[in-house]
């Protein structure tokens, strides 16, 4: 798996995926934090999975992972423009019903934008 920067503003970030999403490799260093820095967490991170080719059951675990220490850190965690191959795993263990999902970039910013408060 090869994480990158499409995109840095404010206070959130937009990182593509290539390759297949496996969590073996977090023992060795923490992506996100290499990325983006010491305060990784504390940002609103669209996960860009369009050249994502496979994801296995680790991968899945550090998705959830990192989720968690999103929430924790008042952060976010945002996947968009996933593969239908991927889409189908996701939803065969109900991530899509814990992480937020979208179809693709544009969906995933209006996420961005603050929402009007409710009457």
């Amino acid at each position: 798996m090869q994480l990158s920067i499409i995109s840095i503003a404010d206070n959130h970030a937009h990182i593509g995926v290539k390759g297949e999403i496996s969590g073996l490799y977090e023992a060795v260093a923490n992506p996100f934090e290499t990325l983006l820095g010491e305060n990784a967490y504390a940002k609103t991170v669209l996960l860009n999975l369009e050249k994502t080719t496979m994801i296995d059951s680790s991968g899945i675990g550090w998705l959830i992972t990192s989720f968690k220490r999103f929430a924790q850190n008042k952060g976010r965690l945002v996947l968009h423009t996933i593969p239908p191959l991927i889409s189908q795993v996701l939803k065969l263990v109900h991530l899509e019903k814990i992480i937020e999902c979208e179809i693709d970039y544009a969906h995933a910013c209006q996420l961005l934008s603050p929402q009007p408060a409710k009457p």
